[in-house]
């Protein structure tokens, strides 16, 4: 096996990223941001879009237009009503109107043909008890979990690349050990409400209701697991909380959530050959998992009964049917590369990568795929989309309060939110880009200040070492051939300059900014008093804000078992699904409010599952 694929940042793209490859002026003159497929993988530098891995029924390759059958029923009552339109008015009043289902809205576009394979196609069957398809943080957890429940289960993981995937930095659990332990408290029924209220009551409520009665658990299963084979430790996010945060008074509440994984100086270990991830995949082999490579599903196989039996598969130019006896799981990503999928289902997404589908090689939708032809639904829209753009880029104060300017040099925004919650606002400025504004006098004040947000700086992490050095890498920018995204002045309006702001409209701007500041109060977007800071005292700073990752968090329709359903609400029959496959987690936003919670449900999730497969 190859090394595990690190779908979330691409290593020589950020290298790119810090050396400055992109120059500041084609940032500004738009042709850049316009051009670039700039928001994925880290900083993806003009790369051309990635279909490498794509199914062969991946509408990023394919541009037919689907005209296939429709099964809810609707498609025929439309043409019964049109021959029978001399009906009488009393008659059509007592019929009941055509079913509306999510398939029918939105996979007109995307959704190819079935590829109708039999058992006759298939050159090898392979006999197993639980099957599942991906080899991400779901599919190995659901695969441990099982086995460890029962060691005379044949579990089988296929994975279309050559190696298990990780993506992302941090396992999000509330009332795990490590947290009760610290003294941490949570107020559940509070946590609920706020992570329906972000999805506008579209989320499913059993979905949200396991995560929060089963993640702390499912974290101290995953720590004891890996803990023989792991040489790096957990540690909590944001703790302990900045002395200034009281969570009564946030505009949006945070809630401690993140524990990663950190070697002795710090660095996070999660996704690295010698992270947590490692281990935990380390640790399914021990158990008995087995990992075929390589191996790309194609369709769900159904039985005469019309539950999942299995899947066929593609393998060295062979056609193989895996039959599962027990249970078949989709583990299978997001659709964030499937341009088509994108256009249809969240266009938000696909104008934050700048027009262009992520290069997340997984992420072609063909688990999604595979359910629906199977008789699964896609949930409904508005579908809510992670994109990591950072109110300070990768070189500021991070997603502190400080002051932001859009491209015409104006304020737009009370400042003092969340990383995605900031994502969102972004996206509907000139070019989607803005820019933080600070001053060295005030930096650690503002930084003591802030809340415990999605993208804030950890503040118990800092020392008066770490803010010199902070404060010192800041002053490079000074340097006339300093390169990145970050700019520096001895004056207001030479910074300005430098960025290339209108220069009248964006001085004018921090003036009355500062004005604000010594007031005590935002007139203009009523920002909090005690984050309102001044900049006043120089060398005076700005960093770029833009979107720089992300990925699609919509899914199956499947109920609060994890199994997937059919238009009717009820189970298929042997199929499950977790992770970004898997619907009912969010609905038009990513609530940071718990922070880590996409792979937090994908792990909590995949155990449940591996569990209830135990039990059949």
């Amino acid at each position: 096996m190859n090394e595990p694929m690190q779908e979330f940042k691409s290593v020589t793209n950020i290298k790119a990223y810090e050396q400055g490859v992109m120059s500041r002026r084609a940032f500004l003159n738009g042709a850049a941001i316009a051009s670039c497929g700039l928001a994925i993988a880290g900083l993806s530098a003009c790369a051309p879009s990635n279909t490498s891995g794509a199914s062969s029924g991946s509408a990023s390759t394919n541009t037919s237009t689907n005209t296939s059958t429709n099964t809810s029923g609707a498609g025929s009552d439309t043409a019964t009503t049109s021959a029978t339109s001399n009906a009488s008015t009393a008659e059509a009043d007592t019929k009941a109107p055509a079913a509306a289902t999510p398939n029918d809205s939105f996979t007109q576009d995307w959704l190819t043909p079935a590829p109708g394979l039999k058992e006759s196609d298939a050159s090898e069957v392979i006999e197993v008890d639980f099957l599942i398809i991906g080899a991400g943080v779901a599919g190995i957890s659901a695969g441990l979990s099982a086995r460890l429940e029962n060691p005379n289960l044949k579990v089988v993981t296929i994975e279309k690349t050559d190696s298990y995937t990780v993506r992302g930095l941090v396992f999000g659990a509330i009332n795990a050990s490590i947290q009760t332990e610290a003294g941490i408290s949570y107020d559940k029924e509070q946590i609920f409400l706020d992570w329906m209220k972000y999805s506008g009551n579209r989320a499913n409520p059993l979905l949200v209701r396991k995560w929060l009665d089963e993640s702390g658990p499912c974290w101290d299963w995953f720590n004891k697991e890996t803990s023989e084979i792991r040489h790096i430790q957990p540690r909590l996010e944001h703790w302990p909380q900045p002395e200034a945060f009281n969570n009564s008074t946030e505009w949006y509440r945070q809630y401690n959530t993140g524990i990663e994984y950190t070697d002795e100086a710090g660095q996070d270990m999660w996704a690295s050959k010698e992270g947590v991830i490692n281990a935990f995949y380390e640790r399914s082999v021990q158990a008995g998992v087995e990992y075929h490579y390589n191996t790309e599903a194609l369709e769900l196989s159904l039985a005469a009964d019309g539950s999942i039996q299995g899947a066929f598969a593609k393998a060295e130019n062979k056609t193989l049917l895996y039959k599962a006896s027990k249970a078949t799981m989709l583990a299978t990503g997001d659709y964030g590369a499937n341009v088509s999928m994108l256009q249809a289902l969240c266009p938000e997404f696909y104008l934050a990568l700048k027009n262009a589908p992520t290069m997340i090689q997984t992420s072609t939708g063909d688990g999604h795929k595979m359910a629906i032809w199977a008789g699964g639904q896609m949930e409904p829209a508005p579908h809510a989309h992670m994109s990591h753009a950072f109110a300070g880029g990768f070189v500021g104060l991070g997603a502190t309060a400080a002051l932001q300017l859009n491209a015409l040099g104006k304020r737009w925004c009370n400042e003092d939110v969340p990383g995605q919650s900031f994502t969102n606002g972004l996206l509907r400025q000139p070019n989607a880009i803005s820019y933080q504004i600070w001053d060295d006098g005030h930096a650690d004040e503002q930084l003591y200040h802030q809340s415990i947000g999605h993208g804030n700086r950890e503040m118990q992490l800092q020392t008066p070492e770490t803010l010199a050095a902070s404060h010192a890498s800041w002053k490079q920018a000074l340097e006339p051939d300093n390169p990145g995204f970050m700019w520096a002045g001895n004056t207001i309006e030479e910074l300005v300059e430098k960025i290339g702001l209108p220069k009248d409209v964006a001085v004018a701007q921090i003036a009355r900014y500062n004005e604000l500041c010594a007031k005590g109060h935002d007139d203009d977007f009523f920002k909090r008093a005690d984050r309102m800071t001044p900049i006043t005292e120089g060398p005076f700073y700005a960093s770029m804000a833009f979107v720089a990752a992300g990925v699609m968090t919509a899914g199956i329709m499947v109920d609060g078992n994890l199994q997937v359903i059919n238009n009717d609400g009820k189970p298929l029959g042997k199929l499950w699904a977790a992770g970004n496959v898997a619907g009912g987690r969010y609905a038009i936003d990513y609530p940071t409010n718990c922070p880590a919670t996409s792979h937090g449900t994908a792990i909590t999730f995949g155990k449940s599952i591996g569990a209830q497969v135990a039990k059949i």
